[in-house]
């Protein structure tokens, strides 16, 4: 059990020193400190708030349509367009660990993967 658990703890130590989550990591601190995501997240807020407080009808539709648009000119701006990207990249990480993990253990591929099980011509975790 032990050796299980300093594994873990080195696993966790890799993905953390991982490219994909420094990368993450940046990319969400730069995100926070942007003064149009903060304004735009701001506008977010308050908008979600009015809707939460707002009777269905014409009014309604009009915040809603509102709080839209800000939501896309959010995922629009810079900074948050490469915070997803590397959330994205982190996300896939995770994904191909979790797929050597099942594959070790039960030596079956999730239908849900892309993994083939034939890590020969894998570009992802190259050292299975």
């Amino acid at each position: 059990m032990i050796e299980v658990i300093e594994r873990s703890r080195a696993l966790g130590e890799a993905i953390v020193n991982s490219d994909a989550f420094r990368a993450m990591q940046l990319a969400e601190s730069e995100a926070e400190s942007d003064p149009a995501v903060k304004t735009i997240e701001q506008s977010v807020k308050e908008m979600t708030d009015r809707l939460k407080s707002t009777p269905d009808g014409e009014e309604r539709l009009a915040i809603s349509s509102q709080l839209e648009a800000l939501k896309q000119s959010l995922s629009a701006l810079p900074a948050i367009e490469r915070r997803d990207r590397a959330r994205e990249g982190f996300s896939r990480l995770m994904e191909q660990v979790n797929n050597i993990l099942q594959f070790t253990i039960t030596g079956e591929i999730s239908a849900l993967s892309s993994c083939s099980g034939n890590c020969g011509g894998c570009s992802g975790c190259g050292s299975v």
